[in-house]
């Protein structure tokens, strides 16, 4: 195992407040669907003043857990916050953060513009996007090697009407493309594809947690400890006794516990599809 995976490291921050020094435990879901993904956060023996501070939050105030090692960190989860309730536990108090990535946003976000013919596709997108509260993402990168620019999709311009992450489906579903939105942007993959850049490699040196299972499928699910920049849409390249190959990350769900066992990532893949 390599030495970087050693000496757990955790900060959360929720609007203003950034905890580094307690104890924390995390339940993350991600996955390439575009319903919200969800981060459950227990905060161990904050100050009153904190959990006041809180308690007295808007629920879109912006949630962000970042998690790793000394040797760096990555972020888990960018979201929004539902709920902070403080429970206790033995001796311990024990505030729970619910969040949802992007989802007050997508609850009420709703779109109406219309385009002109030849509209590239990242300005369409961009209205979207902004009605949604999130980031472009990596629209424009998609846009330009998959697409021509996406003029050749707006050759009779375009209308949006309704819920923004409904056109957002309708648009890219019509584009040969999935959509969702990862760490506060939106995130397009083309159709059974990774994105773009080096495989991360899942081996028993770099973290892989016992052996990784096949279905009759081909679908892949594997345990690895937390590694930084491992999430849904990432090519891994999974190299342990009996599977090799490499695999498009659709699901991952990230647990972990600074004072206790678990500190790590639970992954659902699929061979990833060819061009």
């Amino acid at each position: 195992m390599g030495s970087a995976l050693i000496r757990r490291k955790v900060i959360v921050t929720i609007d203003t407040l950034r905890v580094t020094d307690l104890d924390v435990a995390f339940r993350i879901e991600r996955d390439l669907k575009p319903e919200p993904s969800t981060a459950e956060i227990d905060l161990y023996n904050l100050t009153p003043d904190h959990r006041k501070q809180l308690q007295e939050l808007p629920e879109d105030a912006r949630v962000t857990l970042e998690a790793g090692y000394e040797s760096g960190t990555s972020v888990l989860f960018r979201g929004d916050l539902t709920s902070a309730v403080t429970m206790r536990d033995g001796t311990d108090l024990v505030t729970r953060v619910i969040a949802g990535d992007g989802s007050a946003a997508r609850r009420t976000a709703r779109v109406s513009q219309s385009f002109a013919p030849n509209t590239p596709l990242p300005s369409v997108m961009g209205a979207i996007t902004d009605a949604m509260g999130v980031d472009t993402g990596n629209v424009a990168d998609i846009a330009r090697a998959v697409l021509d620019g996406g003029r050749r999709l707006l050759e009779g311009g375009l209308t949006l009407s309704g819920n923004a992450a409904s056109e957002l489906t309708r648009l890219t579903r019509s584009s040969g493309l999935e959509w969702s939105v990862q760490d506060g942007r939106l995130q397009l993959l083309r159709e059974g594809r990774a994105l773009d850049g080096t495989a991360v490699l899942l081996s028993p040196d770099t973290g892989l947690i016992d052996a990784p299972e096949l279905d009759d499928k081909g679908q892949l699910r594997a345990r690895t400890l937390i590694i930084p920049d491992l999430f849904p849409g990432r090519r891994v390249q999974v190299a342990s006794e009996f599977v090799t190959g490499l695999f498009r990350v659709e699901r991952a769900a990230y647990t972990g516990e600074t004072n206790g066992e678990e500190w790590t990532i639970e992954i659902d893949a699929k061979p990833e599809a060819i061009a």
